[in-house]
């Protein structure tokens, strides 16, 4: 069993303050990118830390300056096959250890796509029922289908073909059963977001209402 069992990713850093950390579900074209835009814009005037940190730009950005990267991933990003996990940690433990100490909410999009990243994630205490939740953002098909001809046309991506997002909607729906399920085992609060609708005119109010719930109570005095 891992030596950092009782530690916190963040502790392993020297960082003594640990953020709230909101993970963000949902299928590929689910609208997790534009969600993020109309939170940042809405939460730009908070006098809090927020920051949004994206495992899918992490490694599109690797694929376009890391050549090693490249070659040992690019075909399998292409057809929709998923980074392995091992790989997924080791970015997130370098990226994290370069985190603002004084970061108060952290948006984590991509993150919990295996049982194994969920198992990971409780043991390095980002997942649990302190200081943490999950929002599920839910959509059919057709819904993710749509939102994927507007990122095909506006977005230079090596994933924008369309076998690769029937192929990751297909392992979405079947991996999150046992997701769900780990993640409720982990006592960690999670809230299910009905994604179909319009984004700008229900599904981002919606998620903003719980947003600033949450902000509310991490920032009370103690």
């Amino acid at each position: 069993m891992s030596s950092s069992l009782n530690q916190s990713l963040f502790s392993l850093f020297g960082k003594d303050k640990q953020p709230f950390v909101i993970h963000k579900l949902g299928k590929t074209c689910v609208g997790k990118g534009y969600i993020k835009k109309l939170l940042s814009k809405a939460l730009r005037s908070t006098p809090h830390r927020i920051d949004f940190y994206s495992i899918g730009d992490t490694i599109k950005n690797r694929l376009e300056q890391d050549t090693v990267f490249r070659d040992k991933y690019l075909e399998s990003v292409r057809q929709g096959v998923m980074v392995p996990d091992d790989a997924i940690f080791e970015i997130i433990k370098h990226d994290f250890s370069k985190m603002d100490p004084e970061t108060k909410l952290l948006f984590f999009d991509g993150s919990l796509r295996t049982e194994r990243q969920v198992d990971w994630a409780t043991e390095h205490k980002i997942l649990g029922p302190k200081n943490n939740a999950v929002f599920i953002f839910e959509a059919s098909n057709m819904t993710c289908f749509e939102r994927f001809g507007h990122r095909a046309k506006t977005q230079n991506r090596v994933d924008a073909e369309v076998q690769t997002l029937l192929n990751r909607c297909q392992m979405f729906e079947e991996s999150i059963p046992g997701i769900k399920k780990k993640i409720q085992a982990s006592k960690t609060p999670i809230f299910e977001i009905d994604a179909n609708h319009s984004i700008p005119e229900e599904v981002f109010p919606e998620t903003m209402s719980i947003v600033l719930r949450i902000l509310f109570q991490i920032t009370q005095p103690k």
